[in-house]
């Protein structure tokens, strides 16, 4: 027991000494014998990530300090001044750090590094529970943003931080005053109907606010989305389809899942019967992309329509440019025809799959299709051979 005790103790000392080394070790490929006014800005970079990796904060700033002071491209400097201000909080300076970051954005010209910043601060104010300067930091970056994607992240961020916050209520309030007070305030509309929609769960109040916003923005594909999900929740058909006719046309390349969205709409309106035309418009999408085809498929196949899904995987098969694509299409068709109770037609495209599938990994799905579909058959032979044996 003693020996293992030493041999832990031991192992102990040896792990410590590592780590100590190890935070103590130039970065890789740093070169030999380089004076100190000539290593760059990344060399003092890295060695200050390791540095406070181990928890060395003071070194490790002293080095971010070093970095920043060199780095002459504004990205990279941006960057370094982001981990600088989180050295500064891991060392219990949280106030330093959001000094460093307010002083970083007012001076920086590029856009991408103040954006890039901007996040930052409102993160570091939101760990400090400074929720106020936090939201201010996100609208920034959110006027800040043209990207459509950045733009929604940030704005998903700040509502997150209104619900931390304990502020939901009095934001909406305050929102709706401005609203009423300017009418076309787009980004105050867009905000509380967010709020009613994404914290609030209150559809009705959002669908009023969504509706008045895509009169204001008509183009903004985000906005008519949102509105057809809320139509399509408050059952109003119509209205569904007519935006999916809108964004179909205004953004072809997600044609298909806006044609996916109708579809899907019509059956749980119980009007099957008007699918085709959008099923047409959703595999003629893309000539020669069988992706559409197999998404039909699969929507087919949820609304029992199997019939249709294995003429749809047909198409798929004909319009694919590539052998793994044919084969992928093969083992959809496979799988649609067990749903349709036609065993026979899945066993023989599974066993032509399992013998000469280019794909190993198609080949292996296969392969453990085609044992299901036997020892489903087994089950059923035993049931017609003794069925007081069987549950």
């Amino acid at each position: 027991m003693r020996s293992l005790t030493r041999l832990a103790a031991a192992w102990l000392v040896c792990g410590l000494a590592g780590w100590a080394c190890a935070a103590d070790a130039p970065p890789k490929g740093a070169p030999p014998d380089t004076p100190e006014d000539k290593l760059p800005a990344s060399y003092y970079a890295e060695m200050a990530r390791v540095k406070s990796k181990f928890g060395r904060h003071a070194e490790a700033i002293e080095l971010f300090k070093t970095a920043i002071a060199k780095e002459k491209d504004t990205g990279r400097r941006a960057d370094h001044i982001e981990h600088y201000a989180r050295a500064l909080a891991r060392a219990g300076r949280g106030e330093a750090a959001a000094e460093q970051l307010v002083s970083a954005i007012d001076q920086a010209k590029d856009t991408h590094a103040k954006r890039m910043l901007l996040g930052s601060l409102a993160a570091h104010y939101e760990s400090i529970k400074q929720y106020d300067k936090a939201a201010a930091a996100y609208e920034k970056l959110i006027a800040a943003t043209d990207d459509p994607w950045r733009k929604q992240s940030a704005r998903r961020r700040l509502l997150r931080l209104y619900q931390r916050g304990g502020k939901t209520d009095a934001i909406i309030a305050e929102l709706q005053k401005k609203v009423a007070a300017d009418p076309k305030d787009a980004a105050s509309l867009r905000q509380l109907a967010e709020l009613y929609h994404d914290l609030k769960r209150d559809n009705a109040n959002a669908l009023a606010c969504y509706e008045k916003l895509a009169q204001l923005v008509p183009d903004d594909l985000n906005v008519l989305k949102r509105l057809a999900d809320l139509y399509a929740g408050a059952k109003q058909t119509d209205k569904v389809l007519a935006l999916c006719e809108k964004l179909a046309k205004a953004d072809p390349r997600h044609r298909a899942s806006h044609c996916e969205r109708a579809i899907r709409t019509l059956a749980r309106a119980g009007k099957k019967d008007q699918i085709g035309p959008w099923a047409k418009r959703m595999t003629d999408d893309k000539a020669g992309d069988p992706h559409a085809c197999t998404r039909l498929a699969d929507l087919y196949i949820g609304l029992g329509m199997t019939k249709e899904a294995l003429a749809v995987c047909d198409t798929a098969i004909a319009k694919s440019q590539s052998a793994s694509q044919k084969e992928f299409c093969q083992l959809q068709k496979a799988r649609v025809a067990r749903q349709a109770k036609d065993d026979q037609t899945a066993e023989v495209i599974l066993r032509d799959l399992v013998a000469n599938a280019t794909s190993k990994a198609v080949q292996i799905r296969a392969k453990s299709e085609l044992q299901r579909l036997q020892r489903a058959r087994d089950r059923g032979s035993r049931r017609r051979r003794d069925p007081q044996k069987e549950k």
